[in-house]
């Protein structure tokens, strides 16, 4: 497993995406320290960084924020990568457009943009991913004059984007592309957590997964609500034959400290059927032991005060090697004997490798001497086409 921590503060969200050879990318946004303009590219090590959000020249654009990116990589083109990430436009940085960016030479060099809005609304949570075709999925949530979830689709490697696809009322979404080869490539499967929207049909009962078996054409819910009723905070893997599975934490709130909020237990579900055009998806649901408390948001004495500090992950092996259809679980714990003045966040790690029946004791990932100033948040699970493991996470252990 390669594992690294990332030691940069007032993050919102990275991710992970892999060439077909296993070359990893990162995405993630973080605020400079200094005043005035970074340069376009960093270097720490072997670690080249291209900045994404540039203007036509490839410079900094002076005054602009972005966040919470997103990335996914075009498995028929090499070097086709788009980004997409929350956008705060110079001099009116309150407000959120979904940005994003294009690159045809592995990331070199990019141009960029921002799907369009109707009045009145802003747009945030993107989520990026792409199909075995090259086509490109930017799913954003929009709230303001109405709150919704919806898809833009892009056949054109990022540059351009067709009409966005409405999905549903909710937060925190989450959205995979069925790349398996099977009967269920092409499905579109999202998740999502209540928030504080209201859906304007007085008779619709959220489902919290929904899914689209015509490319995005149309998106349809299942009969049967996921087992969890407080369901969120998680992710979606699909395994090598089709199965969904998803990750998040039951969001009953279990207790409340100086540090966070504690939520219920970890869960896996799981579903056989969602691949089934002619199905309506059920799940089955088991809770998991990560080493912790599950928990969502930082109090102010923290180093992202006031911020989440991420999702449960999932992620399964695609390979056709000996750990085909492994099935991994990372997440950010809270310990169960906490007292005041100990070491108050590690990162967990769990892996099953009979489909999520049973599931291995959790490992803590990161080695730092447990510390009461040590923080390790926002954790991201990637696997490679040749197995390997990759974790990240923000750690504040310097």
């Amino acid at each position: 497993m390669n594992k690294r921590r990332v030691q940069l503060f007032k993050f919102k969200k990275m991710e992970l995406a892999y060439y077909v050879n296993g070359l990893v990318f990162i995405s993630l946004t973080f605020s400079s320290v200094a005043q005035g303009a970074p340069s376009p590219v960093v270097t720490f090590g072997s670690y080249v960084s291209h900045q994404v959000n540039v203007d036509a020249s490839g410079q900094n654009i002076v005054g602009d924020k972005g966040n919470e990116p997103t990335i996914a990589i075009n498995p028929t083109i090499p070097g086709n990568i788009v980004i997409g990430w929350r956008r705060f436009e110079p001099f009116v940085s309150s407000i959120k457009q979904a940005g994003y960016g294009y690159s045809f030479d592995g990331g070199q060099s990019w141009g960029n943009g921002t799907l369009p809005v109707l009045p009145s609304i802003e747009r945030t949570d993107p989520v990026l991913d792409v199909d075995s075709q090259g086509v490109f999925y930017y799913q954003s949530m929009a709230h303001g004059s109405i709150n919704e979830s919806s898809v833009f689709k892009s056949l054109d490697g990022g540059i351009n984007w067709l009409d966005p696809v409405k999905q549903f009322t909710g937060d925190k979404n989450w959205l995979a592309i069925d790349k398996t080869g099977k009967a269920s490539e092409g499905n579109i499967y999202s998740s999502w957590r209540t928030s504080g929207s209201t859906n304007p049909d007085p008779n619709y009962v959220p489902k919290y997964f929904i899914r689209s078996t015509d490319g995005g054409i149309s998106y349809q819910e299942p009969d049967t609500a996921l087992p969890i009723p407080n369901f969120g905070f998680g992710r979606i893997a699909i395994g090598p034959d089709g199965d969904v599975y998803l990750s998040g934490i039951d969001e009953e709130i279990s207790s409340i400290n100086s540090i966070a909020i504690l939520r219920g237990s970890h869960y896996f579900l799981k579903s056989t059927n969602a691949k089934n055009h002619n199905a309506s998806p059920t799940f089955t649901a088991q809770a998991v032991d990560m080493g912790g408390y599950s928990h969502t948001l930082f109090a102010l004495t923290t180093p992202n005060p006031m911020g989440a500090n991420g999702d449960m992950q999932i992620a399964a092996d695609q390979s056709v090697g000996p750990m085909r259809g492994a099935i991994y679980l990372m997440a950010q714990t809270f310990p169960y004997n906490w007292t005041p003045g100990s070491d108050p966040l590690d990162v967990h790690f769990a892996r099953s490798t009979d489909g999520g029946n049973t599931w291995s004791a959790p490992i803590r990932l990161n080695d730092d001497p447990a510390s009461p100033a040590s923080f390790q948040w926002f954790p991201m699970l990637g696997v490679a086409p040749n197995s390997r493991i990759d974790a990240v996470w923000y750690d504040t252990r310097n």
